[in-house]
């Protein structure tokens, strides 16, 4: 059996010149661009929300006006009733839909209400004998 040659140190298939790759993680086949940086990972839909969230933040706390999760590690806790207690924080929130619009793309985390982190598998515990 004659065998292939190696290409190189490259592992996975796919175009050498770094247009489309999909790093170990990352959520999507996206373009990375500028060195593989998460903005450049969004969506151009998920770009468009995360920067109108942004603007919206800005002109708030410009205000001086509150936001109720500002500086809290809540809504990105491993507990889930931290994340719970975050989440009841979000009705009275000025920043509420742009919020959750922002959230429809993130896998982890509370926004705008809802809680995007997975729940673990839900496996049965093994019998001790």
């Amino acid at each position: 059996m004659q065998r292939l040659p190696r290409r190189g140190n490259h592992s996975r298939p796919g175009p050498r010149d770094g247009s489309l790759r999909r790093d170990r993680g990352s959520r999507s086949h996206l373009p990375v661009v500028g060195g593989g940086d998460p903005v450049s990972r969004l969506s151009p839909a998920a770009l468009a929300a995360h920067r109108l969230l942004a603007e919206q933040l800005r002109e708030l706390t410009a205000d001086g006006r509150p936001v109720p999760c500002h500086g809290s590690t809540l809504p990105i806790s491993e507990d889930p009733d931290d994340r719970a207690t975050a989440a009841a924080w979000c009705p009275s929130c000025p920043v509420l839909d742009a919020c959750r619009a922002a959230g429809a793309h993130e896998r982890h985390g509370v926004w705008g209400g809802v809680d995007r982190t997975p729940r673990p598998n839900n496996r049965p515990r093994r019998q001790q004998p």
